[in-house]
């Protein structure tokens, strides 16, 4: 799954809280800044940006997915918008995705997404994501179920910690 846009460490702050659940030894190594990307083959062909930041000795972080969508319309709360008004209604085409919550267990990170509307398929979609930390680059995969029972869609995502200003 990928994963975070290029906000800067004042935005950060202002992102929703995700929930963080391992040891606080598995934690610690995730302490920082963190940003990258995602992507997935296919028809669909999605990608966007990734950002979350862990401040040391807390149990939460703060981040979220930024979603292109093929679509012109963006990713987010569902159906009941005139599509003739969209822009208007909702704004941009890009949608920030809430992650739900994040499990640390030794070097693996695996975690879901909120579910949220996709508009490329029409219908409410589920992302599950896992990867691996390595120094300062998390890699892995993500998997993106729909509620039409749709073939799934997976790709991968990469982040890497940003140094300290």
């Amino acid at each position: 799954m990928t994963l975070l846009s290029a906000l800067t460490m004042g935005c950060a702050a202002n992102l929703p809280p995700v929930a963080l659940h391992g040891r606080p030894a598995d934690l610690e190594p995730l302490a920082g800044a963190w940003s990258g990307e995602y992507s997935s083959g296919g028809v669909l062909g999605r990608s966007g940006s990734i950002m979350f930041t862990l401040v040391a000795g807390e149990t939460q972080a703060h981040g979220d997915v930024m979603m292109t969508p093929l679509a012109p319309h963006p990713y987010g709360p569902g159906p009941g918008i005139n599509p003739s008004r969209w822009e208007e209604q909702i704004g941009p085409t890009s949608e920030s995705l809430t992650i739900r919550f994040v499990r640390v267990d030794g070097n693996t990170v695996s975690g879901a997404l909120d579910p949220y509307w996709d508009p490329d398929r029409g219908c409410w979609a589920t992302t599950t994501f896992t990867g691996r930390l390595v120094e300062t680059t998390i890699a892995g995969e993500f998997r993106t179920t729909f509620s039409a029972r749709e073939r799934s869609v997976e790709g991968r995502w990469r982040v890497t910690r940003r140094p300290p200003r």
